[in-house]
């Protein structure tokens, strides 16, 4: 349930958006921030935040943030504070705003523990624990960034790699590339050799997480896997991604065989129409 948001002598305002019922504390507070500069923005709609974003976040997962009576991640506050920041009369430093509802956050992080759920994930169904090559992987990264005190703005403009690919990076949901590794070590002095170490444990790890779980039978979440090591250059996991889709999408996996083969991306996208409509793609 959502109520209007309400309002005393200090707060003379409405929000654009209702806030969610939620009682005194952290969470009501961390909250109650989001709205206020959301309003010093000038109430920017969801799908603006999403568009500026460079659609880093969708704009539901945006709107729930400020909605819904439960703690959203923090790679969903993070951008969406830095962009409002960037908007707000007068204007706010998008750095120590970030800075400020981090601090927020990990209060109501601490206030909720670990049974109130997040935005975004499910209380019945869960994804599979990640590997724990990537998870170090992830825990590495995200030591430098604390270390660094680094927005994801600012590492994606440092590392040639985009928010969108760092949030999915720290969210578990993507390797980043070996390019963003080599920048990230390059400009922050980092441990080079550890990170490449890591980096290739973790696109290993993807691979065979992704075959053990093709064997049980989650085709779903092994494609997803041999996705991460394949986008990662890990050949093998190419091959066994190519033989799924044989099975699931044909047209798909025929692309992906003449990316592979070392076709020119005009004449994939020709011999693609070719199979659509139901001709020799080599005619």
């Amino acid at each position: 349930m959502t109520v209007p948001y309400s309002v005393d002598a200090s707060e003379a305002w409405l929000p654009k958006w209702q806030m969610p019922d939620l009682p005194e504390g952290a969470l009501r507070t961390l909250n109650r921030e989001l709205h206020s500069l959301h309003r010093q923005a000038g109430f920017p709609s969801a799908r603006e935040l999403h568009k500026v974003a460079d659609n880093a976040v969708s704009h539901t997962k945006i709107h729930h943030a400020f909605t819904k009576p439960v703690l959203p991640s923090w790679g969903v506050v993070e951008i969406v504070v830095e962009e409002l920041a960037k908007r707000a009369r007068p204007r706010l430093d998008p750095d120590a705003e970030v800075v400020r509802f981090k601090d927020l956050w990990h209060q109501a992080e601490d206030d909720a523990g670990t049974q109130t759920p997040r935005v975004g994930r499910s209380t019945t169904s869960r994804r599979p624990a990640l590997p724990l090559e990537f998870r170090r992987l992830i825990d590495e990264l995200a030591e430098i960034r604390v270390r660094d005190d680094l927005a994801l703005t600012r590492l994606a403009d440092n590392t040639d790699y985009s928010r969108m690919g760092w949030l999915d990076v720290f969210e578990g949901r993507a390797i980043p590339p070996r390019h963003a590794i080599v920048h990230l070590s390059r400009q922050y002095f980092t441990r080079d050799e550890r990170l490449g170490q890591l980096w290739e444990a973790s696109v290993e790890s993807a691979r065979k997480h992704g075959h053990r779980l093709e064997l049980q039978g989650d085709l779903l979440q092994a494609e997803r896997y041999y996705r991460m090591a394949a986008d990662c250059g890990d050949r093998t996991a190419e091959e066994l991604l190519i033989a799924m889709l044989k099975v699931s999408d044909p047209m798909e996996a025929a692309e992906l065989q003449d990316r592979r083969d070392g076709i020119a991306e005009e004449d994939i996208r020709r011999r693609s129409e070719r199979r659509k409509a139901g001709l020799d793609p080599d005619g």
